[in-house]
């Protein structure tokens, strides 16, 4: 008895250590190129062929009038039409450093700065697609052409900005100092420090790197809620990370990919890959030891009557002998009816971890924030969704459907849990729903406030996530039913 009981402790010690290491090693997948290009994408934008790389657009004009009023210098003519650069200052980035600096008293550059920082990154992406070959961006049909091309190099290059000779910033720093020398203009260190901080508290949240092919424009990042980025390609040879991540969140990160290649990047195909990953990895658990848990729940309910016969039995006792007493008989009864406890603390845990788990393939993986899903980014709130300008075509209707079907199937699970129990109880003795209610947990009522609060607050893919593990939840009573139905109840 002892022995099993040390056991039993020492298992529950390793589960601990075990799920703790595992949730603390779920790392970003993020290399420092990925983690810059996803800062590139705070300010970079391209639509309606005008490029705008940092604060500086680059674009056709159509008239003099334009060219005026945007002050607009020529840049380069390509097949008789002519291609300007103008400085816009409506930078979202920089309109959120300025704000911080002006609230804490730093000097703020003037526009003259920007622009010329712009020009050296424009020249080193040029030179690196030269270097490296990668378009030919000379002979172009038509300024639109152009554009494109330069578009491509810019999300293939333009990283370099925040990250070259392995360093962050180093390029930046380079920059700063030849600009100084060149245009008498000079950047403070504390308005540098704070642009620094400020581009990587943007990204610090974002988890969603890992991708499987190479020149696929992956995400949607920036301000601007659209950009996307070419992410190194993870693969099964190239993978750096630890173990854990190895082992558990790239396969499944795969396979998600894989499911949505196969069926196309939309928001059905998306549905299908979470949920795909997720019944994988509840079924394991179901055959392991959730099932069986289940089952033993609901035994000790069904026992509940002669546990309190047990209780009554020993009540005159002092507390320490009742109690002791009270655990003996209750184990003869549980071995009686082959109920193990320890199942029933497993199944707790690992539904906790296995929640947390999956949101962390969900979020590690590139191509499901990739696109839109019904109108909405993958990676936005629930909130965010709701609160912005109403109308369908930005996700409005979108958050709020997803939001009440998590609300919906939360109260439909608690009341098919409610209903199947009644039918359990009423199996052995009508008096053990009385005993049920007495003993009413709020536990279920406790779970669905915290996860509607979690799906409100949190990205849409966790909502989802809420969705398709309460289905599953759903799954899982009814087979317990199935399975209680044979169960031939053995008394005290």
């Amino acid at each position: 008895m002892k022995k099993t009981i040390f056991v039993r402790k020492i298992t529950k010690i390793f589960i601990f250590l075990f799920l703790s290491l595992f949730l603390f090693s779920c790392n970003q997948f993020a290399t420092n190129e990925d983690k810059a290009r996803v800062m590139f994408a705070y300010d970079y934008y391209f639509e309606n062929e005008v490029i705008l790389n940092g604060t500086t657009e680059y674009g056709h004009l159509n008239n003099d009038k334009e060219i005026k009023e945007k002050k607009a210098l020529f840049y380069k003519e390509i097949n008789g039409k002519k291609i300007y650069r103008w400085q816009n200052h409506k930078s979202k980035l920089l309109e959120k450093i300025k704000k911080i600096a002006i609230d804490n008293k730093i000097t703020i550059p003037n526009d003259e700065y920007w622009f010329f920082l712009d020009d050296f990154l424009l020249q080193e992406v040029l030179n690196e697609n030269k270097k490296q070959k990668i378009v030919d961006i000379q002979n172009c049909k038509d300024y639109k052409d152009y554009l494109q091309k330069l578009d491509y190099i810019f999300r293939k290059f333009g990283y370099i900005k925040y990250y070259a000779n392995n360093k962050f910033f180093n390029k930046m720093r380079e920059w700063k100092k030849n600009i100084f020398k060149k245009n008498n203009i000079k950047l403070g260190d504390d308005f540098e420090k704070l642009y620094e901080e400020t581009i990587q508290k943007e990204i610090e949240n974002i988890s969603s790197y890992i991708s499987l092919r190479k020149d696929f424009p992956y995400g949607n990042f920036g301000f601007y809620n659209k950009n996307t980025i070419y992410l190194e390609p993870k693969n099964w040879n190239s993978l750096k990370f630890s173990s854990f991540d190895f082992i558990f969140i790239y396969p499944m990160t795969y396979l998600i990919e894989k499911i949505i290649i196969l069926f196309g990047n939309n928001s059905f195909s998306k549905i299908l890959s979470i949920f795909t990953i997720i019944f994988i990895i509840r079924f394991i658990m179901m055959l392991l030891f959730s099932i069986r848990a289940g089952v033993d729940q609901q035994k000790i309910k069904i026992l509940q009557s002669d546990l309190e016969k047990i209780n009554e039995k020993f009540s005159n006792y002092e507390p320490q002998f009742q109690k002791k007493l009270f655990s003996q008989e209750q184990s003869k009864i549980f071995k009686k009816n082959n109920i193990n406890s320890f199942f029933i603390f497993i199944d707790f845990i690992f539904k906790f971890f296995s929640f947390i788990f999956i949101s962390n393939i969900i979020r590690s993986s590139a191509i499901l924030t990739t696109g839109n899903f019904f109108n909405l980014s993958f990676n936005k709130s629930i909130k965010d969704a709701i609160f912005q300008r109403p109308g369908i075509s930005n996700g409005w209707l979108t958050g709020l459907i997803i939001f009440v079907i998590i609300i919906l199937i939360q109260i439909f699970s608690i009341i098919i849990s409610n209903f199947f129990q009644k039918k359990i109880c009423s199996r052995y003795n009508k008096n053990l729903i009385m005993i049920q209610k007495k003993n009413r947990s709020f536990t279920p009522f406790i779970i669905f406030g915290v996860l509607t609060i979690v799906g409100f607050f949190l990205s849409i893919n966790i909502s989802i996530n809420i969705v398709c593990n309460s289905i599953l939840d759903i799954l899982q009573t009814l087979i317990i039913y199935l399975i209680l139905k044979k169960y031939k109840k053995e008394g005290v």
